[in-house]
C-alpha cells in the first residue's frame, strides 16, 4: 500500500516548526530538510546494500529526529525501526524494514516538496481559522 500524503506528514508539527522559525527563515529550513532527507535517505540505503550495521544506525538515527521535527511521524518511526534493529546487531531485521523505510522516505519527500511549493507560491503560510 503506498502512502497517502496525509499519512506521512503531520501538518500542524510542520506548520508550527515553520511558525517558529519564522516567514523569513521557512524556505531555507525546509529546504535543508529536503537535503537532508535525500542524503540520508541515500546513505541508508548505501549502508543496507553493504550490510554496514554502524553505519544503518548512524544514517538512521540521524533522519529519526529531523524526521519528526518536520512532522514525517511515520518515517521516523521506520527509521528508530532500523536503528533499534542495526544496534542489535540484527542485519534481517534491518534490512527487512528497509522497504516501508523507501516507501515512507519518498513519499514525505514528495509531501514536503509540495508544501515547499506553497511556501513559494503563498508567501508565508498560515493555517486556516474558522
Amino acid at each position: 500500500e503506498t502512502p497517502t500524503a496525509e499519512s506521512v506528514i503531520d501538518r500542524s508539527t510542520l506548520e508550527q516548526l515553520l511558525e517558529d522559525v519564522g516567514a523569513d527563515n521557512a524556505q531555507a529550513v525546509l529546504d535543508a530538510f529536503v537535503q537532508e532527507l535525500e542524503g540520508q535517505t541515500g546513505a541508508l540505503t548505501e549502508a543496507a546494500d553493504r550490510a554496514d550495521l554502524g553505519a544503518m544506525a548512524q544514517s538512521a538515527h540521524r533522519l529519526k529526529s529531523s524526521a519528526a521535527s518536520f512532522g514525517a511521524i511515520r518515517l521516523s518511526q521506520a527509521t528508530a525501526a532500523i536503528e533499534e534493529a542495526a544496534k542489535a546487531g540484527d542485519l534481517s531485521a534491518a534490512a527487512g524494514r528497509m522497504g516501508d523505510f523507501r516507501r515512507l522516505s519518498e513519499a514525505s519527500f514528495r509531501e514536503m516538496e509540495r508544501f515547499r511549493q506553497e511556501l513559494a507560491g503563498g508567501g508565508e503560510h498560515q493555517g486556516g481559522g474558522d
